[in-house]
């Protein structure tokens, strides 16, 4: 299985992430708004034209992956 990752789950990518799944591509979700992380791994949506079922059954795959996202990685220094 082909693996990608959506950097931002906003209204552009949770709805690329959620197309990624339907076509068996293995997707890591990254935002920096962990309470969006959380929604969606609740399966919960904030989006209106992705309902909270399209959610759950991408994470019920295992193919869709959010883990959180830890301040301290927000600090690294190049």
């Amino acid at each position: 299985m082909s693996k990608i990752a959506i950097v931002g789950l906003g209204y552009v990518g949770l709805p690329l992430a959620i197309q990624f799944v339907r076509s068996g591509v293995s997707v890591i979700g990254l935002d920096i708004d962990n309470a969006k992380v959380a929604a969606v791994n609740a399966g919960q949506s904030y989006i209106k034209h992705i309902t909270s079922e399209t959610i759950a059954r991408s994470l019920r795959t295992d193919a869709l992956w959010l883990p959180p996202i830890s301040a301290a990685l927000l600090r690294l220094k190049p």
